[in-house]
């Protein structure tokens, strides 16, 4: 599961719990007589990955600088000049990039037989750039499983090609809500 920071994992090769050791989960397992005098390392990988820091050094300065700076009451006016926006749509526009980006990497297959899928199509302004990209995402509302996909362009035979590619077949729609902007 995917979350801020993960605190336990377990390793996907023995099924034991993991620890965190200088920023990475590790699984000591003992795999022989011969590893009791050094253990070997079954599973390594780092703290960060699949967690909402994974995006990057340059983005996850940035992340971890506006949640140091929110944490701190720093107001939201000043809290843009730290970061260096120059307004505030290019505040909103770092701010939403980071969470797209996020959403991006932890996107799973949803929906199913008997499951419920939410979806959700709207528009949303490219960060820096003049244009908008299309932004398409869905919620299956029994286990909380989701994806977000980013298009430039959408057309009906595109939004059915990613309907099958991350939507299992059998599942019912609550809602699909649609903001052209």
């Amino acid at each position: 599961a995917h979350g801020h920071f993960c605190r336990d994992k377990v390793c996907p090769n023995c099924g034991d719990p993991m620890r965190v050791k200088y920023g990475r989960f590790e699984c000591r397992k003992q795999n022989s007589a011969r590893s009791k005098k050094r253990q070997i390392i079954c599973y390594s990988q780092p703290a960060f990955k699949d967690s909402w820091f994974d995006c990057g050094i340059d983005k996850a300065k940035r992340v971890i600088l506006i949640c140091y700076l929110y944490a701190s009451g720093v107001p939201s006016t000043q809290l843009k000049d730290h970061v260096k926006a120059r307004d505030g749509v290019e505040w909103y526009g770092a701010c939403q990039n980071v969470v797209i980006d996020f959403f991006k990497r932890s996107s799973q297959r949803v929906g199913g037989t008997g499951l419920s899928v939410e979806m959700l199509i709207t528009k949303a302004p490219e960060g820096g750039r003049s244009g908008f990209m299309w932004v398409i995402g869905g919620i299956e509302g029994e286990s909380q499983r989701s994806f977000m996909v980013t298009v430039s362009h959408l057309s009906r035979k595109f939004l059915t090609q990613i309907m099958s590619s991350w939507i299992n077949p059998g599942q019912r729609f609550i809602q699909i809500t649609s903001y052209p902007k």
